[in-house]
């Protein structure tokens, strides 16, 4: 049996990459897992049962990549997202999801959910809140193995330009044709999607037609609070040039 597994981060390309490969698996008879947590375990739930000698599993924490090194054929794909565009989208996305784990009363915050804290917040201080919750999820991308060459990293800002092209990326590494892997794809690359579309979308938080930047949006204190908190060569290990606000920040 093979193992592909397809490992994302809250807010780093989770909802694209788990439906193209849900449709695509199911487009070509292929067993389709994704792994979840119930009561802190961590379960496999098969959401298609295909045929034998491949199965794709879907991991949307990047968190159980040991669980499987030992399988044979293993080969996978890993989409981080930039630490700070992460920040902005997550404030968005806490502000108005309905997960469950984002509206449960919390005596930390006075007994008020997430959801309820972050909106009551002025967005400059939300983001402050967003930049120390976020903490654990990007210090998982920070401490993911780049070397392994079972894996191709993807940068999730690198879909929007060049959406057709990641994908045949994706289909090469993994060995999928990649004329149908990316037909599978389409029908969820939001730059093809109308306006109306993506304002009925609630897992996306930029509702714009281009992508939006945290230069435009940050201010010294939130590159200060960053600076304080990540290591220093948080960029340089997941792939991104320096960020010369954050210097900035440290140096002031």
């Amino acid at each position: 049996m093979h193992t592909h597994l397809i490992c994302t981060h809250h807010k780093s390309g989770t909802f694209l990459m788990r439906h193209v490969f849900q449709d695509f698996c199911n487009r070509r008879g292929i067993s389709f897992s994704v792994l979840t947590e119930n009561q802190g375990r961590v379960e496999l739930v098969v959401a298609k049962q295909g045929k034998e000698g491949l199965e794709v599993i879907f991991d949307p924490k990047s968190s159980n990549v040991n669980s499987f090194k030992s399988h044979p054929g293993l080969r996978g794909i890993h989409v981080i997202r930039h630490p700070l565009n992460l920040v902005i989208s997550g404030m968005a996305y806490h502000r108005n999801t309905d997960e469950e784990w984002a509206n449960i009363p919390r005596e930390t915050l006075g007994n008020l959910s997430i959801r309820q804290h972050l909106c009551r917040l002025s967005d400059h201080d939300a983001l402050l809140y967003e930049i120390n919750s976020a903490r654990d999820g990007i210090l998982d991308m920070y401490g993911w193995d780049y070397t392994d060459p079972r894996f191709l990293n993807v940068h999730f800002e690198d879909f929007r330009p060049d959406y057709d092209g990641v994908m045949l990326r994706i289909a090469g590494f993994l060995g999928y044709d990649g004329d149908e892997f990316v037909e599978t794809a389409i029908p969820h690359d939001l730059t093809r999607k109308s306006s109306e579309e993506i304002r009925s979308m609630e897992h996306v938080t930029n509702k714009g037609r281009s992508g939006r930047d945290y230069r435009e949006i940050l201010t010294g204190e939130h590159y200060a609070r960053f600076s304080s908190l990540y290591p220093d060569d948080l960029f340089e290990v997941l792939g991104y040039p320096p960020v010369p606000e954050l210097e900035s920040a440290v140096n002031s």
